[in-house]
């Protein structure tokens, strides 16, 4: 499938809001992309398809889930919102015939991250964070940070949405954790 065949296929599962998000965060990953010399193409597909599971409820992700034979982890089964990566990377595999292991991954692990994240991934972990819509106190700032420094904007996101789940009391992902530890103990060690 190209990309439009791509865009049209979400479109139909995503309502308006979160479509146009999709695409918001296709256009940044893209820029992001070009910015640090990376394929601006894959970076495009990935950001339209990142919540390609997002309006599927708990039930139909578990049910997603027992039929590719994963396993849940406690953290994300108890925050059902964790559970749309994952699903989604199924979707995009699976209904939508995506292949490449980048796109794949990048697309699993835009809500969480993890240690040791490819390119890809981080472009569109930090994109989904930055993109056009998004405003939060701080945002501006690390939209720009995100050209300059794409690691420290990584560090920076990660960090307030660990502060914004201990604040609300809500269960911390550890590959958030181990992602933010990873980028921190790499940069130490440069």
């Amino acid at each position: 499938m190209n990309f439009y065949d791509i865009q049209d296929k979400v479109r139909s599962v995503l309502a308006e809001k979160r479509f146009d998000h999709s695409i918001n965060v296709a256009e940044t990953a893209a820029k992001l992309a070009e910015h640090y010399d990376a394929d601006a193409a894959k970076a495009k597909f990935a950001g339209i398809l990142h919540d390609c599971a997002k309006d599927i409820d708990k039930t139909q992700a578990i049910e997603i889930f027992k039929k590719f034979g994963l396993v849940i982890d406690d953290i994300s089964l108890n925050n059902p919102k964790l559970l749309h990566g994952p699903v989604g990377a199924c979707m995009a595999q699976y209904e939508m015939g995506i292949v490449d292991p980048e796109i794949l991954d990048a697309i699993w692990f835009h809500t969480t991250g993890k240690s040791n994240m490819n390119l890809l991934t981080k472009i569109i972990y930090i994109a989904d964070f930055i993109e056009p819509n998004r405003d939060f106190e701080g945002v501006e700032t690390l939209r720009k940070l995100a050209f300059e420094d794409l690691d420290a904007a990584i560090i920076a996101s990660l960090g307030m949405t660990i502060q914004k789940c201990v604040k609300q009391g809500l269960l911390i992902h550890p590959d958030s954790v181990h992602a933010r530890n990873y980028l921190l103990m790499e940069r130490a060690n440069a």
